[in-house]
């Protein structure tokens, strides 16, 4: 039963994602991960490189479910995380192969652009990384470009000690 259930879950991710593949490689393994992320902020004087914000690391067991390739390649639910109630945003070039997957999302409100942002995700069994540039298009204070880093590292199983982050 737990097979079959399994097989299940398995198909249906795999058609919701329509033209993504999903195979063995590119699906991550249950067990202890590290995640970090950075954030790069605009510069606050022109000519200055971007302001590197980081996340503390943390490292934490993980679950087939909260590791289910879906969860990290879904434009659509990405899109509803970036965007406002107002604006509409379009989503293009979304493009897959094994192990990496990348789009392009542009917004609008009232016909005038507001930001638009580059995603890619590269997934293995072991590592997940994913990559958000966003070019914010503000007429008060400018545009802006941030870009968003996040990792994901598995460091073994559940029932070891977890590896601890060095800072």
């Amino acid at each position: 039963m737990r097979h079959s259930r399994f097989f299940l879950i398995t198909a249906s991710i795999t058609l919701l994602l329509g033209s993504c593949s999903v195979s063995a490689q590119t699906t991550p393994k249950p067990g202890n991960w590290t995640r970090s992320a950075v954030t790069y902020l605009p510069p606050r004087i022109k000519g200055e490189p971007p302001r590197p914000w980081p996340d503390e690391p943390n490292t934490v067991c993980r679950s087939v479910l909260e590791l289910r390739p879906s969860l990290f390649l879904d434009a659509q639910k990405q899109k509803k995380n970036l965007a406002s109630p107002d604006e509409q945003c379009e989503l293009s070039e979304y493009k897959s192969e094994v192990g990496k997957t990348s789009w392009n999302m542009l917004c609008k409100k009232d016909g005038e652009e507001t930001h638009s942002a580059q995603f890619e995700v590269r997934m293995s069994a072991t590592k997940i990384y994913t990559k958000i540039k966003r070019h914010i298009k503000d007429p008060i204070s400018g545009d802006a470009d941030v870009l968003y880093e996040e990792r994901y590292e598995r460091e073994g199983d559940c029932d070891e000690a977890p590896v601890q982050v060095k800072k």
